[in-house]
């Protein structure tokens, strides 16, 4: 167990870990009311966010057909869900993927 950093007694236990809690707290509303230049978006951000989202949703609309498929086929439950899972999770990973590659390569 982690003592205070003084004398032991546990009065002051912790201390700097809620002393680092306030920054954070404090940082956090100044980023809140006047946000610094290091995080607003320019358009090539949402230009990229765009795009990779539109990919992601084309690959969920066309990946989506495979639970449907499985669907008319009188498939189990479980699979259906579990192709509904992978879609989802396929379109997130490749909607992602385009970002990155987007970012790296260019818009």
């Amino acid at each position: 167990m982690l003592t205070s950093w003084d004398d032991g007694s546990g009065a002051t236990t912790w201390a700097w870990f809620r002393q680092a809690n306030r920054c954070d707290v404090g940082r956090i509303a100044v980023e809140i009311l006047r946000p610094s230049e290091t995080y607003k978006l320019d358009v090539r951000d949402k230009d990229i966010n765009r795009f990779g989202e539109y990919v992601g949703g084309s690959v969920l609309s066309v990946g989506m057909l495979v639970p449907f498929v499985l669907t008319l086929a009188s498939a189990d439950h479980f699979w259906v869900a579990n192709a509904m899972y992978a879609t989802f999770a396929l379109s997130a990973v490749v909607g992602n993927a385009t970002k990155l590659v987007a970012y790296r390569r260019g818009l």
